[in-house]
């Protein structure tokens, strides 16, 4: 190939995507997902949007081609219209021969997508995906009234924290409740790995009073043993409200399952 015909290449593969279709949105009993699809062949790529049940946080999520066959993590820095800039950490999963890219980020990037008309995502400072936005807002809405949804399904007022002044705190560091040789056996022999995200309630006593799987592993034993491991071993101060008394709180987090090299 001559350079003239690369670089018209390259210059192809970095144009803006336009979307195609419509936003869809995914309700499941864990989870709330709003879907795009953008261009087409092999470039196509597909953007999801899915925001934590608690906090103010969401995932960014695109399908598309990507090089690794497996697991792999780096950097990834978002655009919106030229002017937001967001910048965090992303892992990469085989997804039906293409790549599933998650990256997390606060709720900021969501808000920064109202009324948006590009977003351009930048991995490792080399791969530039850039999309035309159609309109954002009905898509947004339909995360936000999901998300309540959800909260409700779960047992949780969506309103829990108006009364919340201070957030419950772990005791002691994390990282230790947990240890390589807590890696479920069959799991570790089929070289499998992925994050498994938890919602826990801390009760008032800082106890952990129940510990609901958000999965995403497809790892039946790694998402159990991720409750497991949570309910016995970790600890917390618990949250109080505006009038200083402890109070029933909730996070959501979770355990990144990588076989110790």
């Amino acid at each position: 190939m001559s350079i003239p015909i690369l670089l018209a290449a390259l210059a192809q593969a970095a144009a803006p995507l336009p979307a195609t279709g419509q936003w869809g949105i995914q309700v499941g009993n864990n989870m709330c997902v709003v879907t795009h699809t953008f261009g087409d062949g092999p470039h196509g790529t597909t953007l999801a949007l899915r925001p934590w049940p608690l906090g103010e946080v969401a995932d960014l999520i695109l399908v598309t081609q990507f090089g690794d066959d497996g697991v792999s993590r780096g950097s990834e820095h978002v655009t919106v219209d030229n002017d937001a800039v967001f910048d965090s950490g992303y892992v990469s999963v085989p997804l039906n021969s293409r790549g599933m890219i998650v990256a997390s980020y606060s709720d900021g990037l969501l808000k920064a997508l109202a009324g948006a008309k590009s977003l351009a995502v930048t991995l490792d400072q080399q791969r530039h995906i850039e999309l035309q936005l159609p309109e954002t807002q009905p898509a947004l809405d339909a995360l936000r009234a999901c998300k309540a949804l959800l909260l409700r399904n779960l047992g949780i007022d969506p309103a829990w924290e108006a009364d919340l002044a201070t957030g419950p705190k772990e005791i002691g560091d994390k990282s230790r409740w947990f240890t390589a040789e807590d890696y479920p056996r069959t799991s570790l022999v089929l070289g499998a790995q992925g994050t498994t995200h938890l919602l826990l309630t801390i009760g008032a006593d800082g106890r952990i009073s129940k510990c609901v799987n958000f999965g995403n592993t497809s790892n039946d034993e790694m998402d159990f043993a991720a409750c497991k491991l949570f309910q016995a071993r970790g600890h917390y101060q618990p949250a109080r409200n505006k009038r200083g008394e402890p109070m029933v709180s909730y996070i959501y987090t979770g355990i990144n399952w990588v076989i110790p090299g």
